[in-house]
């Protein structure tokens, strides 16, 4: 083989050679890194609406997460040790690093954010904050309406991160409940709150994600149902009782009192079916009022029994009947709905 013949043989095997490593080289091995960890926090700053209709409610809050990624620093090493950015900046900001991608899980529709902030530091640690508005799915037990207790809950994951290159970790001396909500809630009150990491599968995929769940324990305030329709609803039924004094009265008169009474607990549990989803279930307000429909037809039955003892000539019979359901048929309505409320503590 000729010198110039031996000198291009060798030097396409080297080129060979070199094109080979470097395609191999391009393929990014098994870096072999646990997944990063991120402390998250939500702070309730309001409690705008609980919502029992649409199984919703609107809360207003703070959200703070913290990471480190050593592999991303600040481009300008001439700047500060920490950069803050805010509004359109940050958003901008977010699009060209590593950030957690948060996503409210149970949230209807997308969140309003009314301020957002980043701050990046050199060391590699970067925080993310923002106040934000939002209406959330939930699921209401109101067996005991009025007088139950709901658990409110925000659930928080990373939209692109799985479990596997992300996880929470709760800071819970930020994850409170603002001073301000116990003002600004009316009929609720904010008894206990609590915040927990849950593992989570998609529906179509096998993929967990690491979910950040924040859960409020809420007491409804009983005192707007207990004035304004329970005890005008108890007035009215306890009163239709004097049919029982109206001893010269026709028995038509007396009749269309109790009814009249019947029709406002009607009026009352139209009231109270438009404050609540239709559930499958008995409320103990739909107790109450039911056991008062109960009641008033026991009142109408016995107003005609006695009626038609003293047509048939039992005067005497008509006379005590009379006397006795005077004092009988009110501690019935109050013994009846007492049990009621006893049962369902």
């Amino acid at each position: 083989m000729k010198p110039k013949t031996l000198l291009q043989a060798l030097f396409v095997g080297l080129f060979a050679i070199a094109n080979s490593s470097v395609s191999e080289s391009t393929e990014l091995p098994d870096s072999g890194q646990s997944a990063t960890e991120v402390s998250i926090a939500v702070t309730l700053l309001d409690l705008l609406e609980v919502n029992e209709p649409s199984q919703s409610f609107r809360a207003r809050g703070f959200l703070s997460l913290r990471w480190i990624d050593p592999d991303i620093r600040l481009e300008n090493v001439d700047q500060p040790v920490e950069q803050t950015l805010l509004g359109s900046q940050a958003l901008a900001k977010l699009e060209n690093i590593w950030w957690p991608q948060v996503e409210f899980i149970n949230a209807i529709g997308a969140r309003t954010v009314e301020n957002r902030e980043l701050i990046l530091k050199t060391s590699g640690e970067r925080e993310y904050r923002e106040i934000f508005d939002a209406s959330f799915q939930s699921s209401y037990d109101l067996r005991k309406f009025p007088r139950d207790s709901q658990q409110l809950k925000i659930a928080i994951e990373s939209f692109a991160h799985p479990e596997d290159q992300l996880v929470w970790a709760i800071n819970r001396e930020q994850s409170v409940v603002d001073a301000a909500v116990i003002d600004h809630v009316v009929e609720w009150e904010v008894v206990d709150h609590s915040a927990e990491v849950l593992h989570r599968k998609e529906v179509r995929e096998e993929t967990v994600f690491s979910e950040a769940v924040f859960t409020y324990d809420v007491e409804r305030k009983m005192f707007f149902y207990f004035t304004r329709i329970f005890l005008p609803f108890s007035f009215f039924l306890l009163l239709s009782t004097c049919v029982f004094w109206m001893e010269n009265d026709a028995l038509d008169r007396r009749v269309s009192i109790v009814f009249s009474a019947n029709l406002t607990a009607v009026a009352f549990s139209f009231f109270v079916s438009r404050q609540l989803p239709r559930v499958p279930y008995l409320t103990l307000m739909d107790q109450l009022i039911i056991s008062g429909y109960l009641m008033t037809g026991i009142c109408v039955a016995t107003v005609i029994a006695f009626e038609r003892a003293k047509i048939n000539g039992n005067e005497r019979l008509w006379k005590s009947g009379n006397f006795l359901a005077r004092f009988l048929m009110p501690s019935l309505y109050v013994i009846v709905w007492a049990s009621i409320l006893v049962v369902s503590l």
